[in-house]
């Protein structure tokens, strides 16, 4: 990496990080009160049976910023879920259920602004069971330079994908441009790729026109790079 480069990159993460601790997009305390709004709203202190978890609500966040930042978002998760339990345990309620868990799934579409947060309650139990359904997901060179080469892709962030040493992807190879493609892998179900102006184009499965803008994307969908000497990936989960 260039000392241009490395400059510039000190001096984004400086901006990042001076936004994350004075802007704070999802602020901690803002989702813990919504939580127990929520929670208040769907329990019965009479009818410990009658617990409905308020489930894949949004939290209006700076999408951006949430991305970027989504090494921190299990150390909220485990904060704001410690506060809620010992909140409960307070109110002293005889809960069928008395585990509760948060998962923040991803944030949606840029225009959108949203974090996708699922709050529930369990017992022990259940733990290994939420385990199990917890996939795997990997980006994987099938053909062309680089074939085998595979990435692991964690739910909530955008990799940026090229020729440039310094880009979440490195493809550096020759009919790659330098910044070829964004990947916003947001959640299973909320999977896009926008083409960064590329010259040689990106394609989706067969299809024989570059994508222009963003596109939607599936698991094992086929990403074309280029036509000549074409590097082709897939996106798969296990």
């Amino acid at each position: 990496m260039s000392l241009i480069n490395r400059i510039d990159y000190a001096i984004k993460n400086i901006i990042y990080s001076l936004f994350w601790w004075f802007l704070d997009p999802l602020d901690q305390e803002r989702l813990y009160g919504q939580l127990v709004d929520a929670i208040e709203r769907n329990l019965d202190a009479n009818d410990p049976a009658r617990l409905v978890a308020p489930d894949n609500f949004d939290v209006s966040v700076n999408n951006t910023i949430f991305i970027k930042h989504a090494h921190s978002i299990k150390k909220l998760e485990t904060v704001v879920q410690d506060r809620l339990q010992k909140y409960l345990a307070n109110k002293d309620y005889e809960l069928a259920h008395p585990k509760i868990k948060i998962q923040i799934i991803s944030s949606a579409t840029v225009s959108k602004r949203k974090a996708q947060i699922r709050c529930w309650f369990s017992d022990e139990e259940d733990e290994s069971e939420i385990e199990v359904k917890q996939k795997k997901f990997f980006l994987k060179i099938l053909s062309g330079e680089g074939k085998g080469k595979t990435w692991n892709l964690i739910p909530g962030n955008t990799y940026n994908i090229g020729r440039l040493s310094s880009l979440d992807i490195c493809l550096p190879y020759q009919f790659i441009s330098k910044k070829q493609a964004a990947l916003h892998f947001l959640s299973e179900d909320n999977i896009k790729i926008v083409d960064q102006g590329s010259a040689n184009g990106t394609f989706i499965n067969n299809e024989k026109d570059p994508i222009t803008g963003s596109r939607e994307l599936r698991l094992n969908d086929k990403i074309k790079f280029g036509k000549l000497n074409p590097i082709i990936l897939t996106l798969s989960a296990e």
